[in-house]
């Protein structure tokens, strides 16, 4: 007991220590973390060049308020199930960086698991100075992976180190966005969002001249809001968590954003989820994954039917403190037409 109490422990240490690292690397690219997947309906990008992020449609705020997106936490890497298997990519990353025989765990749509690499494949799933390029990907496989479900995410265990992951916790997260949603928190998301406006969290994009109006004089009667998604969660010490996918709509700027509500009330930033040119909100499934079980989650946003524009992967650290980003791998808009 006291091994498996160990073993349990250190997976939840070494996860920890993978999103630490990752918040210390929040002074990272402009733009996403982009990702493909090889076809002309299933590609995704890897970053070329540092985008400048005044020049990506929909997503440019002024130039006095340009905010630094947080970098992938180092040590998590999206996962796709494709003709060549479940490929891991590591975007940016030496080509054959990552030795056969490494260790991961694999959350899944299911469950998770621990998985190895078995070696590399060659995937044109990047997006290299506006045209489609090689990925570093490489194959995983082992025992019990047929009963993970879809893959979203890997963790590199760390040399010398077991893990157990028999203490997670992994369970969908459902919509539940109604009528009753709006009335219960529609009028505590537009005074977030007007505190947002008024700090400068809130990009107005470079062209809105309206936005610099508003800005001025916030009126909370002017945010066309939606609330894409909407489900429960659990999180230690919180009585009724709930996570929510919100699209705020002022002037001729839209932001999308997941925002944690604990107790009713709208607790840490709004942290960003990029829509312009992406998959639509609809699209996406979602699951917590609480490494330690708990009450310290994840939400793994994930697609599985085909998008118009690629796959993508997200991966969002919630707490009592809010919603932290520290996954995007998505496509890239400045490439999208490319594939």
């Amino acid at each position: 007991m006291k091994t498996q109490r160990g073993a349990r422990h250190r997976v939840a240490l070494f996860v920890a220590l993978l999103l630490a690292r990752g918040a210390a690397a929040q002074e990272g690219d402009p733009g996403p973390a982009d990702a493909g997947l090889g076809t002309k309906t299933a590609a995704s990008t890897a970053p070329g060049p540092k985008p400048d992020p005044l020049n990506l449609p929909g997503m440019a705020p002024m130039r006095q308020q340009v905010k630094r997106q947080a970098k992938s936490a180092p040590g998590i890497y999206p996962v796709y199930d494709l003709p060549q298997g479940w490929l891991l990519f590591d975007r940016g990353g030496k080509p054959k960086a990552i030795g056969a025989g490494t260790p991961f765990v694999v959350v899944g749509s299911k469950a998770t698991g621990v998985l190895t690499v078995s070696g590399t494949a060659s995937v044109d799933a990047a997006c290299v100075k506006g045209k489609p390029g090689k990925a570093n990907a490489y194959v995983l496989g082992g025992r019990g992976a047929d009963a993970l479900g879809t893959p979203i995410i890997a963790l590199r265990i760390p040399k010398g180190q077991r893990v157990d992951t028999r203490a997670a916790k992994l369970y969908r997260l459902v919509n539940e966005v109604s009528d009753e949603t709006y009335t219960r928190y529609g009028q505590a998301l537009k005074e977030s969002i007007i505190e947002d406006v008024k700090s400068g969290a809130f990009l107005f994009k470079v062209d809105d001249s309206l936005g610099e109006v508003y800005a001025r004089n916030p009126d909370p009667e002017k945010i066309q809001l939606k609330i894409d998604f909407g489900s429960k969660v659990r999180i230690g010490g919180v009585r009724h968590a709930l996570v929510l996918v919100e699209g705020a709509n002022i002037s001729r700027t839209f932001r999308r954003c997941v925002r944690l509500f604990a107790d009713d009330a709208a607790v840490g930033e709004c942290a960003d989820m990029p829509s312009d040119l992406m998959t639509e909100t609809q699209t996406l499934e979602f699951v917590a994954y609480d490494p330690s079980g708990r009450g310290q989650p994840f939400m793994l946003a994930y697609t599985t039917r085909e998008p118009l524009w690629g796959h993508e992967r997200w991966g969002y650290r919630l707490s009592k403190g809010g919603a932290k980003r520290f996954l995007m791998d998505a496509l890239d808009p400045k490439c999208r037409e490319r594939f």
